[in-house]
């Protein structure tokens, strides 16, 4: 199986799952906007993987800002999760 398989096997199952957290309760909304925010930004970078595109200068900066973006709302999503 390619990487670029098993990438997009991954995005499959994330669409799901978020598909499954449509319509969250008032209490959980701040929630589900910042795991919203993961999955736009975890959809940017694997789409980086899977269709890669431009020169190596704008690849590059292309990756690292979806690199951080999602670093970013991983840590954000973090705050809602029990410890």
């Amino acid at each position: 199986m390619s990487v670029r398989m098993t990438i997009e096997d991954n995005q499959d199952t994330v669409n799901a799952l978020m598909k499954k957290l449509k319509n969250p309760p008032d209490e959980y909304k701040d929630a589900y906007d910042a795991v919203s925010d993961l999955y736009d930004a975890y959809i940017s970078l694997t789409n980086c993987a899977t269709d890669p595109s431009g020169s190596l200068q704008t690849y590059s900066s292309t990756f690292n800002d979806a690199d951080t973006n999602t670093l970013n709302a991983y840590k954000t999503m973090e705050l809602y999760l029990d410890d």
